[in-house]
């Protein structure tokens, strides 16, 4: 017979959980490995597969988000020593907001468009410093890198004050239940 859309997609479940975590962790390795164009290779590959898994299983909100996320990874080329330091942090978050939008879609609701947006502008303002250098530049070339992540971090707190509780409730839930996964405890 013939197999449903709906079972094909909880039987990729699993694996799309584990590449999540995979995904994750290669992002946290991003600032531990001298071998940075490898980590950056595989999680291309990953979240490239990630995107053509939201298109096949038309969740067109994970589908953008890691199109962001590539977009986020682009300007690190395959040569680069170091990502932007701000970086690591906000592709964790948009990955965590993926596996949110991946658990729901499982329990047949929507994807969250609007955690994925706040998620998209945190990847775009962390990923490259030319916003950041050009405020540097036009105000004063001695404002500390401190305290333009400040100004940074104000921004987002502001872009993303229009999230739900329940929303943020649920990436944090996510969030405990990965890091238990991984043994991590006392966050």
């Amino acid at each position: 017979g013939e197999v449903a859309m709906d079972d094909v997609f909880l039987e990729s479940l699993p694996d799309t959980r584990d590449m999540l975590r995979r995904v994750e962790e290669s992002i946290l390795n991003l600032h531990r490995s001298a071998r940075l164009a490898d980590i950056l290779a595989v999680l291309r590959r990953d979240i490239h597969t990630l995107k053509g898994r939201a298109m096949y299983f038309e969740m067109p909100v994970s589908e953008r988000l890691c199109h962001r996320i590539e977009d986020a990874l682009e300007p690190i080329g395959d040569g680069a020593s170091h990502v932007p330091p701000l970086l690591p942090r906000a592709l964790v978050a948009a990955i965590e907001v993926l596996g949110v939008c991946l658990e729901r879609v499982a329990r047949g609701e929507p994807e969250d468009g609007t955690l994925a947006e706040a998620a998209a502008l945190d990847l775009a303002s962390a990923a490259v410093s030319p916003p950041l250098t050009a405020l540097r530049a036009e105000y004063s070339p001695e404002i500390p890198q401190e305290a333009l992540a400040l100004v940074q971090t104000i921004y987002l707190s502001v872009a993303t004050r229009d999230l739900r509780a329940a929303d943020l409730l649920e990436l944090l839930d996510v969030s405990r239940r990965r890091n238990a996964d991984c043994g991590v405890t006392g966050v």
